[in-house]
């Protein structure tokens, strides 16, 4: 996909997926998913061999980090070809993050909110953070 907002990539994924479910969005686009224990640093990543792309995720992602994980790589996917890095869990609120990997993390908060759009509708960003039981780190994607 040529480069666009975030936005503009939500409302592309979801015209074509109708969904904003990281497995539907998955299938709509031909991505294989694979869970296997890769961790505990890395939660996912991707790779692609003969055109075909593999998500691979950990087998042992919590509830939340099931549906912000896949569709960070997801993202990936759509706008980062050739360019894999592992999605690593954050060890430090000071931490820097690339473009890319910021941009991922953009995506993948917008989606799942998105989806939940009717209940977090007048929450402030860290209100959202606790809704969804993430650190507030996750509050700068929003």
């Amino acid at each position: 996909m040529a480069t666009c907002s975030i936005e503009d990539l939500l409302n592309k994924v979801y015209k074509k997926a109708n969904s904003f479910d990281p497995a539907i969005i998955a299938k709509t686009y031909n991505y294989n998913v694979i869970y296997c224990p890769i961790g505990p640093d890395t939660l996912g990543t991707r790779i692609t061999n003969s055109r075909r792309t593999t998500i691979i995720l950990d087998d042992n992602l919590n509830e939340i980090e099931s549906i912000l994980v896949p569709l960070h790589e997801i993202k990936h996917c759509l706008t980062d070809k050739g360019v894999g890095t592992p999605f690593l869990r954050r060890h430090s609120a000071g931490s820097t993050i690339t473009k890319r990997e910021f941009e991922a993390n953009a995506f993948a908060m917008a989606a799942m909110i998105k989806e939940h759009d009717y209940d977090l509708r007048n929450m402030t960003k860290y209100q959202i953070c606790d809704y969804f039981g993430l650190d507030y780190f996750w509050s700068r994607f929003i």
